[in-house]
Order: C-alpha cells, then sequence, then structure tokens
C-alpha cells in the first residue's frame, strides 16, 4: 500500500514517511487484512518520475500495489504509468475503491425503487480523484445524466481551468451543460454522492427528487447521520447512507490475484460491486442501509469470490471462428 509524503495512509501501523527525493522508502510495520499481507510504504519524493521509479522497484518483492491517498493532481498518471509498466495488478483505492462502492449503493438504491441505475439522475459533488472515478464507472455501466460538482461550481464545458481528466469527463457528463453551483446541480437528483459532508446544507436537499438518497464518502453530519428516518427535505424523504471504499478492500485484490490476473479491469470492479450490492440486499437491505456494514467479514470473501470468477474468464483462451460457422454442442463422435 503506497502513498506520498503529504498524504496519510490509512490503517493500523500506517506511519508517514520523510524520505527524501532518490531514498529508500520508510515503511510502517506490515498489517493482515483478509488473507493479504499489507505493508504500508510511504515514499517522500513529490517528483512524479522518483516516486514512479520507487514504486517499480519494489514491485519486484511485492504480489499487488494499492496507491492510497496519492496526491489528486498526479495519482491518474501514476497509475496509468504503473498499469501499463508493471505486471502485476495496480489500482488506487480512493479513485476506484470508491467508485466501485458508490457503484455498489446506487444499484441498491435503484432496486428500492423498481429502477435500473441508468435510470438515475446523479449528482457527484467534491474535489478529487473519487469523484472523477465514480462519475467513470457510472459512464462505463450507462448512466448518461451525471453532474460533477466541485469547489469552483458545476463542471462544465464552459469552464476552462479544469484539468485533464475533468475536461475530458466535462464532455461525457452534464448532457445539457448546466451551469452554476452545487444548488443548481441537484435540482430534480435522485442521487447525490458528497466526497466532503459539508459541501450540502438543508437548503440543497429542498431541491432534491423524492426519495432521493445521498450518499457520502466520508462521515456525515448530523443533519445527514444515516438513522432509521428519513433525513428532511422540504417535506420529501432524502435517505443518506455512508459508504466507505474500504468495502472493496482487500476483496478486489484477492480476487484478481487469486485468478491469475496482472491487472484489475473494469469488469473486475463491476463484478465486486455487484457483490457488495447483494450482500447488502440478502441481509439487511434499507432506503438508508444500501451497503454492508464494513465490518461484515462476508463482504470480503464474495468480493473476493466475483473478482477472481471474472478473472479466470478473462483469460479464457477466446475461439475465432470463420464467419458463418459455429461450434457443435454435440458430443464428440
Amino acid at each position: 500500500m503506497v502513498s506520498d509524503r503529504r498524504s496519510r495512509i490509512s490503517g493500523p501501523g500506517a506511519r508517514s514517511g520523510d524520505s527524501g527525493p532518490g531514498k529508500a522508502a520508510r515503511q510502517a510495520r506490515s498489517w493482515v487484512c483478509g488473507e493479504l499481507q499489507l505493508l504500508p510504504i510511504t515514499f517522500g519524493s513529490q517528483n512524479l518520475v522518483e516516486f514512479v521509479d520507487s514504486v517499480k522497484q519494489i514491485s519486484h518483492h511485492v504480489d499487488a500495489i494499492c496507491l492510497d491517498s496519492i496526491s489528486a493532481s498526479r495519482c491518474y498518471e501514476i497509475e496509468t504509468i504503473l498499469n501499463n509498466e508493471l505486471q502485476i495488478p495496480v489500482m488506487h483505492n480512493e479513485q476506484h475503491g470508491s467508485a466501485i462502492v458508490a457503484y455498489a449503493a446506487l444499484i441498491n438504491a435503484a432496486r428500492l425503487r423498481g429502477r435500473k441505475v441508468g435510470q438515475l439522475k446523479v449528482v457527484v459533488a467534491g474535489d478529487g480523484p473519487a469523484c472523477t472515478g465514480i462519475a467513470e464507472l457510472l459512464l462505463a455501466r450507462g448512466t448518461a445524466d451525471i453532474i460533477l460538482v466541485d469547489s469552483q461550481g458545476i463542471v462544465s464545458r464552459d469552464r476552462s481551468e479544469l484539468n485533464a481528466v475533468q475536461d475530458d469527463l466535462a464532455w461525457l457528463t452534464n448532457p445539457g451543460n448546466r451551469t452554476g453551483g452545487l444548488k443548481e446541480a441537484v435540482n430534480g437528483a435522485d442521487a447525490v454522492i458528497a466526497s466532503d459532508g459539508e459541501a450540502m446544507t438543508k437548503l440543497h436537499l429542498e431541491g432534491l427528487a423524492r426519495e432521493a438518497v445521498v450518499l457520502e464518502l466520508v462521515p456525515s453530519h448530523p443533519w445527514v447521520a444515516p438513522s432509521r428516518e428519513p433525513t428532511d427535505g422540504a417535506g420529501k424523504p432524502v435517505f443518506s447512507t455512508r459508504i466507505n471504499k474500504f468495502l472493496a478492500f482487500p476483496g478486489t485484490f484477492q480476487g484478481a490475484l487469486d485468478g491469475g490476473s496482472k491487472c484489475i479491469t473494469l469488469d473486475m470492479k463491476i463484478a465486486a460491486a455487484g457483490a457488495i450490492a447483494d450482500i447488502a440486499a440478502e441481509k439487511h437491505l434499507w432506503r438508508d442501509q444500501v451497503v454492508p456494514d464494513r465490518q461484515d467479514r462476508d463482504v470480503t470473501r464474495a468480493v473476493a469470490r466475483a473478482v477472481e470468477t471474472t478473472a479466470r474468464r478473462s483469460l479464457e483462451p477466446t475461439i475465432l471462428l470463420p464467419k458463418g460457422c459455429q461450434l457443435s454442442n454435440s458430443p464428440n463422435p
């Protein structure tokens, strides 16, 4: 589990590193999570090339790399480079772990309303890679009506200061090219995924659709605290749930390794989300509890099995047949 000096690695035994550029990483004690032994490591260099080279040096001694809390300005490029150059699974947990759990929550939120995720109007509010990762996964699954909101307002095609990832998403989301702030974005929304509880106030709830769901990636404030009673949104019930990226971890990595995969694919992330959603649906699905409890040990096993199955399927050889031919289901003569 690798982070940079300006970030904090989550988990027991984690420690901030203070190694300078080019120096060896300073590491915390290892700890066990599921069937994985995790070694939190912090590299001191803020130079992208030096950071990537340091990670590549330790890659020969580990089975997978989990990037955690990497500085938002460079996490995308770091992950892309490592995935292209290493022969082991690499995943930025804040970006993709958050996306997996958010998608699982939306699956169940839609189930409770007799709808599909793709039919929901979704607002993703906040800065950082978690929000972009969520938007990218939802787009891949066919959700067309997505609006991204950062600290400067709605991510639209009229904004010139967006980073490269946001600029791409501006053309893929916000179909009406809406402008304004969070209040304008949430008007009529079925779901809001907020990376920061402070980003929303009771005023924002008034514009939400009836029985909308608010998913928070961080501990919430009292007005959206999860309970069996819906939050009051101008007379409309609004249900809130806290979601934690670690529901997807370590099961996603365990499944990829058990399945012999050298990378974590989109299909594996979708499988992980489906497994998380199904666990909640089997045990305690409720309008304000659309994902399992983080302490539920069945989650890691279910995610690992689903990801492993998907990984093994991707490794199966593909038989290309001439046009017009097909395989016979009959037994060999």
